[in-house]
């Protein structure tokens, strides 16, 4: 069965390779926030793993404990000194913190925020408290305060298997793992995979699952994306925008569909009509107007490619053929077309325009032909001196 992937960033799928062999594994999840939408734990939970959500917005804490009721869920804040502290809640996100420099610049950047006071307790008392056996991973996501949650792990002595992080600012790129990374590589901790928002961590006492962080998330860790996932979310919009394009598509060609049956009908309605029959001499005669315009346009200005400008070129030739074998009408024609300047250049314009393609035609000389044309006019010539001499 495939793996159905919960966490934003795939961290549940790099856990899963590393520790699908265990049965009914146990994790805590510090900064656990929703029960299904980017959760690491969901499919754990599916699987039969249980565990301890650490969540200190009330609202997260309530929805986790109304969807997970067989599992422990800590309303509290992780930090060095026990007591309370304020807590800045930002309602459907996850960038509720207890830094109040981080909750002013989202506040800046127009999340609407409200103030709440919440317990706290130390990493220590955590991992006292549930320690009593194997804590397979635990996850800390808290908005910047990362630092302060394993600052306060000081004695505590129970090692989970594998560590997964946090740390880059939120809604950013900035590295801050080095401030804490020395505290878990004191530990006993070895640095595994970064996946560019989270840093995870082996324990030196489990080195045989570092293998498992060689490379990211892959086709052979045979995985999907649940319904809830971002990408799934964003995949689901981009098909109904791409279904809503087509519809509209479909709902033009229906239009233009029927426009067209309307105007098929309107045109029959015409053509059955009695004012169509009644008008029909009518249109008879403004064709035949037309073409009288038309043809008499054309006789008028001999219009390239009109008929008359195609008679013309039949005269022009034929005369022209006619006075080149009568001399004496020749010159009397061309003393009398002088006597109109304007014909004369007339005739003159369609006979260059329009003479036959054969009074331009030469015939190119042995030097102009291709070398193998070339060869065959030598040969033929020599084929003819040859049989001139045969017959003397």
């Amino acid at each position: 069965m495939s793996f159905v992937s919960y966490a934003q960033n795939f961290e549940d799928v790099m856990l899963w390779r590393a520790l699908k062999h265990i049965d009914c594994g146990f994790y805590i999840d510090v900064g656990a926030q929703d029960p299904v939408i980017d959760s690491v734990t969901k499919s754990f939970y599916d699987h039969g793993w249980r565990g301890v959500h650490i969540e200190p917005n009330s609202k997260y804490a309530d929805m986790l404990r109304q969807a997970r009721p067989d599992e422990i869920v800590e309303h509290v804040a992780i930090a060095g000194s026990s007591g309370s502290l304020t807590f800045y809640e930002f309602d459907d996100t996850g960038l509720s913190t207890a830094d109040p420099e981080i909750a002013e610049r989202h506040q800046r950047d127009g999340f609407s925020m409200h103030e709440t006071t919440v317990d706290v307790v130390s990493m220590d008392m955590i991992l006292e408290r549930y320690g009593h056996r194997d804590i397979h991973w635990l996850k800390i996501d808290v908005e910047g305060l990362e630092k302060s949650v394993i600052e306060s792990w000081r004695g505590a002595l129970t090692y989970p298997w594998v560590l997964v992080i946090e740390s880059t600012q939120p809604l950013s790129q900035e590295i801050r793992y080095q401030e804490w990374e020395h505290i878990l590589l004191d530990k006993g901790y070895q640095y595994a995979y970064f996946d560019g928002v989270n840093r995870f961590y082996v324990h030196k006492d489990h080195s045989e699952l570092l293998s498992s962080f060689k490379i990211p998330p892959n086709y052979f860790d045979d995985f999907v994306l649940s319904t809830s996932h971002y990408l799934a979310r964003l995949a689901v919009e981009q098909y109904r925008q791409a279904e809503h394009r087509a519809q509209q598509a479909e709902n033009r060609i229906w239009q233009a569909e029927d426009r067209a049956q309307q105007l098929e009908h309107t045109i029959h309605e015409i053509y059955a009509s009695h004012s169509w029959h009644i008008t029909a001499p009518l249109r008879a005669a403004g064709s035949v107007a037309r073409w009288f315009v038309q043809g008499l346009v054309a006789w008028v200005t001999f219009a390239p490619m009109s008929r008359p400008r195609r008679i013309l070129r039949e005269v022009v030739i034929h005369l022209r053929e006619f006075c080149s074998s009568h001399p004496l009408l020749q010159k009397f024609g061309l003393r009398f077309v002088s006597l109109f300047p304007r014909l004369k250049t007339r005739l003159k314009m369609v006979r260059n325009e329009l003479q036959p393609a054969e009074d331009n035609f030469t015939i190119a000389g042995p030097k102009q032909l291709p070398p193998r044309a070339r060869q065959i006019y030598n040969d033929l010539l020599a084929a003819v001196e040859q049989r001139g001499k045969e017959r003397l």
